[in-house]
């Protein structure tokens, strides 16, 4: 269960625990009846580059850049999420630069984040990416951060079944 009642999971009509105020509510998924559904797990980034609230961001802005990546998750010593932080949250420093202000994550960060299991059908999690603006969702497993999935991954993915499959996609996305 998630901790953090500013953490929400996904949840379509059908699919997922939502979580609002610490309630949690299990619904019936798309996934199930499924076989060889592939799961969160399976494509996630791992191990997962983190942050925390403390952390300057001038050193996020560098952590973005040294890896090619466009947010992280922010996370706290036991490694449950806090928030994320991205590319967009990193250009607030840009109207600070003038006043030499330290400004660190935890002014910046987004706290209300969609959130996957490692165990969460591959398929919701695509059209979880389609339907929203942001590009990636922080996976966990038992409350715990553990990975990252990105539309860049779920493309790579694709592309991978495409040669795999000489074509033929064997997910929905």
């Amino acid at each position: 269960m998630i901790q953090n009642p500013l953490i929400r999971a996904y949840g379509t009509v059908d699919k997922h625990k939502v979580v609002k105020g610490g309630s949690s509510k299990k619904r019936q998924g798309h996934g199930q009846g499924k076989t060889n559904m592939v799961k969160a797990k399976d494509i996630m980034t791992e191990p997962v580059i983190t942050v925390r609230k403390d952390t300057p961001m001038y050193e996020v802005a560098q952590l973005l850049s040294a890896h090619d990546i466009s947010g992280v998750p922010v996370v706290d010593d036991d490694m449950n999420l806090e928030g994320v932080i991205t590319e967009k949250d990193v250009l607030d420093i840009y109207h600070v630069m003038q006043y030499k202000e330290a400004r660190t994550v935890s002014r910046s960060m987004s706290r209300d984040v969609t959130v996957f299991d490692s165990e969460d059908d591959l398929d919701d999690i695509c059209q979880c990416l389609k339907d929203n603006p942001f590009r990636r969702v922080p996976v966990t497993s038992e409350g715990k951060v553990v990975g990252i999935i990105s539309r860049r991954d779920l493309i790579l993915y694709m592309l991978k079944l495409r040669r795999k499959n000489e074509g033929a996609f064997s997910t929905a996305c």
